[in-house]
């Protein structure tokens, strides 16, 4: 028996799918649009715009921003961020150019294919974030861990155009110059790509505070918030961590809300958030530099709020968009046992 062929091959019934297809994507980004702000629709012109003028000039968008004369760029060696120690995939396998997110398994091959164009983006994105580089920081045999590690950093510098594509998402950035930062002591200190990765760094920290995502705000604008802090006491560049402390001050209150609840409303977008709020509160005690205002008690009702929603299998509620954070993420967090009601 042939089986059916349901693929449709008149021209004119693919183009009217077409029109329908685009006719329903112009609906979902007109529901979106109504819905912002005047200065959110500003924020997002500011961007697209520096985006198409760094396709001709990326010099004269983003400045570097290098750490002072003299200084020696680096953590505190007491500051440990709360990804540092979690899986982030097989060490053997991230050195070969092999990688897990999601599920799914991509090889870079030979050559390198940075781009991945036939894996989902999401799981591009992760690439993209390099947080798979804390495997090989967590590696024993430091000395392969290193120089697996400056074969993939040349790789991907030799792959990537700054800020052009995906790679360059400023949520992207953000994430991924945290990383930088983290695991520049146990993986390029000392070596031969350690002044290109430091410019690179400092072309980070100007790329993200001119593409700050004031648009999008939310988890977004708190991961920019995030890497100006980090990449300011990295750099011992004081300005950007007031920057930094600045929109945190003006965030904490909108994007907390007054249950404790992040206001996404999202359990696991929350627990991105409260991981680095607990994450700028260390780095900043650390600086010596004095406490932000309204973070403490920020941290402890987002604690609070998501002990109530851990449920008896160690696993938060997966309710809206939110998915499975995972026992060891959740230990991190220090959320407190839900209250005991009396009966």
């Amino acid at each position: 028996m042939t089986p059916l062929n349901f693929v449709n091959d008149d021209p004119e019934d693919r183009g009217q799918q077409s029109r329908h297809r685009q006719l329903h994507e112009a609906a979902l980004l007109a529901r979106t649009v109504v819905r912002l702000r005047p200065a959110q629709v500003a924020q997002r012109v500011r961007l697209r715009t520096l985006r198409t003028a760094e396709r001709r000039w990326p010099e004269l968008v983003t400045r570097s921003l290098a750490p002072p004369t003299g200084v020696t760029p680096g953590w505190p060696a007491s500051f440990s961020p709360l990804d540092a120690p979690l899986d982030h995939g097989d060490a053997i396998e991230v050195a070969q150019g092999t990688f897990t997110f999601l599920g799914e398994t991509w090889s870079l091959s030979v050559p390198a294919d940075w781009h991945q164009q036939g894996a989902p983006r999401l799981w591009q994105f992760h690439l993209y974030y390099l947080e798979w580089a804390w495997a090989l920081a967590q590696a024993p045999d430091r000395s392969s861990a290193r120089a697996s590690f400056a074969n993939l950093w040349r790789s991907w510098r030799a792959s990537t155009v700054p800020a052009q594509g995906d790679a360059w998402s400023p949520n992207v950035a953000s994430l991924r110059v945290w990383v930088l930062c983290g695991v520049f002591d146990p993986l390029v200190k000392g070596s031969e790509i350690e002044s290109d990765y430091l410019d690179q760094i400092a072309w980070h920290a100007g790329y993200v505070q001119s593409h700050l995502e004031l648009d999008v705000g939310g988890n977004h604008l708190l991961k920019n918030v995030k890497a100006l802090i980090g990449t300011g006491v990295f750099l011992s560049r004081p300005d950007l961590v007031a920057n930094g402390r600045r929109l945190l001050k003006e965030q904490l209150p909108i994007q907390v809300l007054a249950d404790g609840d992040h206001f996404e409303r999202s359990p696991s977008y929350h627990c991105q958030v409260l991981g680095d709020l607990i994450d700028i509160r260390g780095i900043l005690a650390i600086d010596d530099a004095p406490p932000a205002v309204g973070l403490d008690d920020a941290i402890d009702s987002m604690r609070r709020w998501l002990g109530a929603m851990v449920g008896a299998d160690g696993e938060v509620a997966l309710c809206n968009d939110a998915i499975p954070v995972g026992t060891r993420r959740l230990a991190t967090l220090d959320p407190p046992p839900p209250r005991r009601r009396n009966r």
